[in-house]
């Protein structure tokens, strides 16, 4: 698709963080570096740039809420939970990491939750709904 946009304005760089990321972030030609993911590898990305003093812009450790309130639909809320903890096999920085669930259906909703958690199958995406994990750190 055609974009209008002149040569070499957009560019996309895929690879491995420690075959190219270092390269790059600790260019002396880049100027602003931004990049969501874990604050260890943020903490990285800052040591290597700091050496052209590059602006940052660094989203990292998301700690998601999840709020589940008294007068909640509870099926399309679990619907919703489902999605938000474990899309992309939870590796998303907006993937629920705390779930507060109102006392007055926090047992009847944690059952519900736990049950179909229960029934999430890991493995090929066209017998499952969820894939493995990205590497055993992830774990």
């Amino acid at each position: 698709m055609e974009a209008s946009i002149p040569h070499g304005v957009l560019n996309f760089i895929t690879g491995s963080g420690s075959s190219i990321g270092d390269l790059l972030v600790s260019h002396r030609k880049v100027s602003l570096v931004t990049m969501t993911g874990s604050t260890e590898v943020g903490q990285h990305i800052m040591e290597k740039a700091s050496c052209n003093m590059s602006k940052l812009i660094l989203e990292l450790g998301g700690k998601a809420p999840f709020m589940v309130w008294r007068d909640a639909d509870l099926h399309r809320t679990l619907d919703a939970l489902m999605v938000a903890k474990y899309s992309n096999a939870g590796q998303s920085c907006i993937a629920a990491e705390r779930l507060y669930v109102h006392n007055d259906v926090y047992d009847k909703f944690m059952g519900m939750f736990k049950e179909a958690s229960g029934k999430v199958t890991v493995g090929n995406p066209e017998q499952s709904r969820m894939g493995p994990l990205i590497n055993n750190k992830a774990v």
